[in-house]
C-alpha cells in the first residue's frame, strides 16, 4: 500500500455500528516519542496527488506468521501477492463505507512502504534506495467475501478493494523511520455509545 503526504500525522476516526477505530503508530525503541505518530486522513493537497497519480496498491497476505495461523493458513514460502484498487482510499478522514450485506469487517494495520520511484527488476539490495517514505494504513477485508472466494480459487480483489477500504494515513519521509523494521503498529478500536 502506499501515499504521499507530507503533514505530521493526526488523528482519524471511523465509526461501525457504534463502534470508533483509532489506531496510531509509534517508534519502539523511544518512548518518549511513543504518541509521535498518530494516524491521519488528511484533505491535504499531496496526499489527493498522490492518489490522483498513485498507480497502484500492491500489498502482500499472509506476512505475519501468526495472524496467518489465526485465519487457518499456512505461512507462504513465496510472498503472496494481491493488488487494491486506487478506489479503495480514503485519506480525508470520511467513513468507511461498509457495503450491505456484510457482517464479518475485518480491519488490520499494517506499514505502507510508498515506491518513490519507477521500479523494475530490483535487486534486493538497492531496495531501499526506491523506497520514498511510509505510511500507516488499513487493510479493510470484508471476510465472509474473501472465504467464499478463496474456496473458489478466485482473488481477494472484491473482499479487499470495496471503495474506502484503505483508509491511509500522512507520508512519513524515510529520514524520519530509520529503523522500518523496529517498530510498533496497533489498532485500537474504542466503543463510542449513541443514544436514539
Amino acid at each position: 500500500m502506499a501515499c504521499f503526504l507530507h503533514q505530521p500525522p493526526q488523528p482519524v476516526q471511523l465509526f461501525k455500528n457504534g463502534k470508533q477505530l483509532a489506531f496510531k503508530v509509534s517508534e519502539k525503541r523511544e518512548k518518549v516519542k511513543r504518541e509521535r505518530f498518530q494516524i491521519m486522513a488528511t484533505a491535504s493537497s499531496a496526499i489527493h496527488k498522490f492518489i490522483t497519480i498513485g498507480t497502484k496498491i500492491v500489498a502482500v497476505g499472509r506476512n505475519y506468521a501468526a495472524h496467518a495461523k489465526e485465519l487457518g493458513n499456512a505461512v507462504p514460502k513465496e510472498p503472496v501477492l494481491f493488488m487494491k484498487p486506487t478506489s479503495s482510499y480514503l485519506s480525508n478522514g470520511g467513513n468507511i463505507e461498509i457495503p450491505h450485506p456484510l457482517e464479518a469487517l475485518d480491519h488490520e494495520v499494517e506499514l505502507a512502504v510508498v515506491i518513490g520511484q519507477k521500479a523494475r527488476d530490483v535487486s534486493e539490495s538497492t531496495a531501499m534506495d526506491y523506497v520514498g517514505g511510509y505510511a500507516v494504513a488499513l487493510d479493510m477485508t470484508a471476510r465472509e467475501i474473501q472465504s467464499s472466494a478463496k474456496s473458489a480459487g478466485l482473488p481477494w480483489t472484491v473482499a479487499k478493494g470495496q471503495d474506502t477500504f484503505t483508509p491511509i494515513s500522512s507520508f512519513l519521509p524515510k529520514s524520519t523511520v530509520p529503523d522500518p523494521d523496529n517498530l510498533e503498529l496497533w489498532l485500537k478500536a474504542l466503543r463510542k455509545v449513541s443514544v436514539l
